[in-house]
């Protein structure tokens, strides 16, 4: 995993993602080039209502937050209710693990959620 402050070139180093009311998903990360944050991917979908409420309830029912650590903290903004805290997983709402779930939901590859390691690649951060 890559901890200092400047990431490496290729590397994704911020991920971006909300859902609307009405379903819209919109996901975005950010690299760097010539020491300048560049948008690097961009996935839009429309989510079943059911998954839209499923999401929603498990991000405002949050067990875990205000967690401290070395790796980059996670910020959630849902409904009035903003949460932050660490990168290291650990994020469960009345025992689900929020992360899984979301991630079993919204099918994006490398989509770190509220966990910088890769499911897949079992690797922390995206390097082209």
């Amino acid at each position: 995993m890559y901890y200092a402050g400047i990431p490496m070139p290729g590397m994704e180093w911020k991920q971006v993602w909300e859902i609307e009311e009405n379903g819209y998903f919109r996901f975005h990360t950010f690299g760097l080039e010539a020491d300048q944050p560049i948008e690097k991917r961009v996935f839009e979908m429309r989510l079943a209502p059911e998954v839209t409420e499923e999401i929603v309830s498990l991000l405002k029912q949050i067990d875990a937050y205000e967690q401290r650590s070395i790796l980059t903290q996670w910020s959630l903004d849902v409904e009035g209710l903003t949460l932050s805290g660490s990168m290291n997983g650990c994020v469960f709402a009345h025992g689900i693990d929020v992360t899984e779930r979301i991630r079993a939901l919204i099918p994006i590859q490398n989509f770190w959620v509220f966990n910088s390691v890769d499911q897949s690649e079992a690797m922390g951060y995206c390097v082209e």
